[in-house]
């Protein structure tokens, strides 16, 4: 499923309907970086904070991208 969801991500521009999915992705990655790898199928730590999404507004967004 990790495989999967970063392959979508990679196909995503940077900024999508002002959701920063750069930021994301690299939370996204560094979330499971070490399981993945150890190559271990257990579920990360629930102590762990979790990948958010951040909704830029105009006045944070580089909107000439």
């Amino acid at each position: 499923m990790h495989a999967n969801v970063v392959d979508k991500l990679d196909r995503l521009p940077s900024f999508l309907m002002s959701l920063d999915l750069d930021d994301f992705s690299r939370q996204f990655r560094g979330f499971f970086a070490e399981l993945i790898d150890n190559n271990d199928e257990a579920a990360p730590p629930a102590d762990r904070p979790r990948p958010r999404i951040r909704l830029l507004s105009r006045d944070t967004a580089d909107w000439s991208l």
